[in-house]
C-alpha cells in the first residue's frame, strides 16, 4: 500500500511506474532489443530522470561468445560493453539484472541528455556476479517528442546457440516529468 507521501507525490508531480513480464529472448550477434520498449513522454523539464530495470536468465553457447549490453534511449545507443565468453562456462545458465537512467539536462527540439547503465550476470555454480557499467554524457535529444527507452544485448557469434532472455522490465519515472 503506498504511503501518504507516495500518494501525495502521484497526485501533484504525477511520478510513477509500469512493468512488464512478457519474455523477450535475444539469439542474435547484433545488438537487439532485449526489453520491452517504453515510451518516454515528451518533456520540456531539466531534470526528468527515467530509469528502466529487467532481469531475466540465459545460457551460454556450446561454443563460448561474448555478452554485450547496450542502453537506448531517446533515438540514441549508448556505446555498450561487453563480457568476455569466459563470463560463463560453456552451455552454463547465468542470471542477470540491468538497470538504467536516462536524465534531460537541456530541453528542447535541440536539447541533452545522459544517461548510464549497468548490468550484473551470475553464471550458474558461480559464488560471485561480475558487473558492466556504460555512460553517455551531452546527447542531442528532441525533447518536445516521444520517444524509446531499452535495453539491448547482442551475442559475439551465434555459434553454440546461446540466449539471452528479459523474462520481466519496468520504467519509473524518478524526476520531473509523469510517465
Amino acid at each position: 500500500m503506498a504511503s501518504a507521501i507516495e500518494l501525495y507525490l502521484l497526485a501533484t508531480q504525477g511520478l510513477g511506474s509500469q512493468s512488464d513480464v512478457s519474455p523477450v529472448t535475444v539469439t542474435a550477434a547484433v545488438a537487439t532489443r532485449v526489453t520491452k520498449s517504453w515510451t518516454i513522454p515528451a518533456t520540456a523539464a531539466a531534470g526528468s530522470v527515467w530509469r528502466i530495470t529487467a532481469w531475466g536468465a540465459g545460457t551460454q553457447g556450446s561454443s563460448a561468445q561474448t555478452l554485450s549490453m547496450w542502453l537506448f534511449a531517446q533515438g540514441n545507443q549508448e556505446a555498450g560493453a561487453g563480457y568476455a565468453n569466459t563470463f560463463a562456462g560453456t552451455s552454463t545458465a547465468f542470471g542477470w539484472r540491468a538497470t538504467g537512467w536516462y536524465q534531460v539536462t537541456s530541453p528542447g527540439a535541440s536539447g541533452t541528455a545522459q544517461y548510464t547503465w549497468d548490468v550484473q550476470v551470475r553464471a550458474a555454480g558461480a559464488s560471485s556476479s561480475t558487473s558492466l557499467l556504460g555512460w553517455t554524457n551531452g546527447v542531442t535529444v528532441n525533447t518536445t517528442a516521444s520517444g524509446s527507452i531499452y535495453l539491448m544485448a547482442g551475442w559475439g557469434a551465434t555459434t553454440g546457440a546461446p540466449t539471452i532472455t528479459c523474462d520481466g522490465s519496468m520504467l519509473e519515472s524518478l524526476g520531473a516529468a509523469a510517465l
